[in-house]
C-alpha cells in the first residue's frame, strides 16, 4: 500500500508541474506513468510467489505426500487406540 501511495503522489506532484502542454512528455512524467502502470503487475508477481511459498509444494504430488506425513502426524500410537475404542460401532 504505501508504494502505490508514493508513485501515486508523485505522478499528482507531475502533473501538478505542468507548464505546457510539451511538458507531458517530460521524463519525469513519463516515468510516473510507467511506474502507475508496473508497480501494480509486481505487486501481484509478488503475492503470487508468497501463496506459492507458503503453500509449501511445487507439486501436487509433494502436496499429496505433505498431507499424508501431516495425518500420520497428528494420528499418533496413542490417538489411534482411544480413536479406535471411540468408534468401535
Amino acid at each position: 500500500m504505501l508504494v502505490g501511495t508514493v508513485v501515486y503522489v508523485n505522478a499528482g506532484t507531475q502533473l501538478a508541474s505542468l507548464s505546457s502542454a510539451k511538458d507531458v512528455l517530460s521524463p519525469g512524467l513519463l516515468a510516473s506513468f510507467v511506474a502507475l502502470g508496473v508497480v501494480p503487475l509486481i505487486a501481484r508477481k509478488i503475492l503470487q510467489a508468497l501463496k506459492k511459498k507458503r503453500a509449501g509444494a511445487s507439486s501436487p504430488a509433494a502436496a499429496a505426500a505433505l498431507v499424508a506425513a501431516l495425518g500420520a502426524g497428528l494420528l499418533g500410537a496413542s490417538d489411534a487406540s482411544a480413536f479406535d475404542q471411540t468408534h468401535a460401532d
